[in-house]
């Protein structure tokens, strides 16, 4: 699974012990992370403490290579996604 940067941080916002909430997840090795992800969450951190906390989570997860390809399907899925007619820029 991998667990959007929103999800991260309403769980911060809320106080949360994250490590807690997706303990299941980790024991099982189901839990992934990507670069966007890990510097979307970590950028936001203010406290040296939990940036390593966090950073230290993140590299227990397999990380999930992006490049322009991946980039090039994630565009197509969110455009497709909004179900939106194309608008001229």
């Amino acid at each position: 699974m991998l667990v959007d940067s929103t999800i991260y941080i309403d769980l911060l916002r809320h106080g949360e012990d994250i490590p807690f909430v997706l303990r299941p997840f980790l024991l099982s090795e189901q839990l992934f992370i990507c670069g966007v992800i890990r510097a979307e969450v970590l950028r936001g951190i203010r406290t040296i403490e939990m940036r390593k906390e966090l950073s230290d989570l993140f590299d227990l997860m397999a990380e999930v290579p992006t490049d322009a390809r991946i980039w090039g399907k994630v565009t197509d899925l969110a455009w497709n996604w909004i179900d939106a007619e194309p608008s001229s820029p």
